[in-house]
């Protein structure tokens, strides 16, 4: 396996740090389902600079790269509504997140281009 030129390296050097953070959110939050939407939120993260970690480290061929994006992509939109419902949930408690979840994950979805 062939590696990227060092800035390529550097970013996803910076990728592992966001999965290591995520991992240790994850591990950190209590039990209990008012955490669920952060969780999921940090599962997304995750996945998302697993996808990019690799895009960035690795010389790859293109339709493994087009995976690759298309995955990262597919985490980044649903991860940011998630984020959005999170911190409203947070402020704002848990039945007017309730009738805005479905609309935030659908536009995080269509956010793909």
């Amino acid at each position: 396996m062939t590696f990227n030129p060092m800035p390529e390296l550097a970013t996803g050097l910076t990728d592992l740090f966001i999965i290591i953070s995520a991992a240790c959110s994850l591990v950190s939050l209590p039990p209990g389902r008012e955490l669920k939407l952060w969780r999921l939120f940090f599962c997304l993260a995750a996945l998302a600079s697993a996808c990019g970690a690799a895009l960035h480290v690795f010389v790859l061929p293109a339709g493994a790269k087009q995976a690759l994006w298309m995955g990262f992509d597919l985490c980044l939109g649903p991860m940011l509504a998630l984020l959005v419902l999170a911190a409203w949930r947070d402020l704002n408690g848990a039945v007017p997140v309730r009738r805005k979840c479905l609309l935030w994950l659908l536009a995080g979805l269509t956010s793909l281009g």
